[in-house]
């Protein structure tokens, strides 16, 4: 079956080319469209120059992870041309299967011409695999601007969800002090019983201080100008969460604090895998859909 379905790769970065040559080689037949300043290998995908053609050929049709990060362009930095969502949703527009990442957007424009759509970023095995991809790619970050080891040193991870959770028991292994906070009760229970020390958000302005590496999870502005006054400037922070961020950055530059907004960690320290990782994802939507393509 999956040789008679195509898949079409409309723009992202090295995550969507790698997430691309893994599902032709898993027997689908992909094309890509706006790579034209990409320089790797693609692989057994075929290269498309027209949008409408790539939306025309395709049975699925896969955006890239952020979809958009405007809400009025999609995420190309591959591409020649700046390309709109527009172009991707004329009215005559339908499509079998439509896959994109993390966009509340595209999932209107999605309802509103009726496609059938799936937002592969809220699959908890992706969603697990990112968390790995990211705790990594932090502790990359950490090894490289650090000027002391991580072991036996005092890091504070701040959120403990999935991302919060991998991240402190990866800090753990490397002989760290590891506190991690969180505002829910049943979280702090759960650090506590993996040998994290627990910290409740409100007591931040404390748990930051003599703290090597800080590293913010949470997507809202949690460590503020009450909580930066108490970090020291040698500390190493790092905040992964998507905008607008956990870190009042105007202040930390007042400070002239060492922060690092690590955006999209899996794309830049790991494309390959999570390439891999997206492309094993799609794979179990399509197969989960088979009834869309007459299976």
């Amino acid at each position: 079956m999956k040789t008679d379905i195509i898949a079409g790769f409309l723009c992202g970065d090295e995550r969507q080319t790698a997430c691309a040559r893994k599902l032709a080689d898993m027997g689908y037949e992909c094309a890509v469209c706006g790579f034209e300043k990409y320089k790797g290998d693609l692989g057994l995908c075929t290269k498309i120059k027209n949008i409408a053609d790539l939306v025309e050929m395709s049975d699925v049709l896969v955006l890239p992870l952020p979809a958009t990060t405007d809400g009025i362009t999609v995420n190309a930095p591959f591409s020649e041309k700046t390309i709109y969502l527009s172009d991707i949703f004329p009215e005559k527009y339908y499509k079998k299967l439509l896959l994109y990442g993390n966009s509340k957007i595209i999932e209107k424009y999605a309802n509103e011409y009726n496609i059938k759509s799936f937002d592969y970023c809220e699959r908890e095995d992706l969603i697990l695999k990112n968390a790995l991809l990211t705790a990594e790619g932090v502790i990359g970050i950490a090894l490289s601007e650090m000027k002391e080891s991580l072991y036996e040193s005092k890091c504070l991870v701040v959120g403990y969800g999935r991302i919060g959770k991998i991240l402190s028991q990866r800090l753990k292994a490397f002989g760290a002090k590891v506190f991690a906070s969180s505002r829910k009760a049943e979280k702090l229970f759960d650090a506590e019983m993996n040998g994290i020390v627990p910290v409740k958000n409100e007591n931040l302005v404390s748990a930051v201080k003599n703290c090597s590496l800080i590293v913010n999870t949470v997507p809202q502005v949690i460590i503020d100008e009450s909580v930066l006054r108490e970090i020291d400037e040698k500390t190493l922070i790092i905040d992964v969460a998507s905008k607008p961020g956990g870190i009042d950055f105007e202040k930390a530059r007042n400070r002239k604090l060492n922060v690092i907004w690590a955006l999209g960690l899996p794309g830049k320290t790991a494309p390959e895998t999570a390439g891999r990782f997206e492309a094993e994802t799609i794979d179990e939507i399509i197969t989960e859909s088979a009834q869309i393509f007459g299976g």
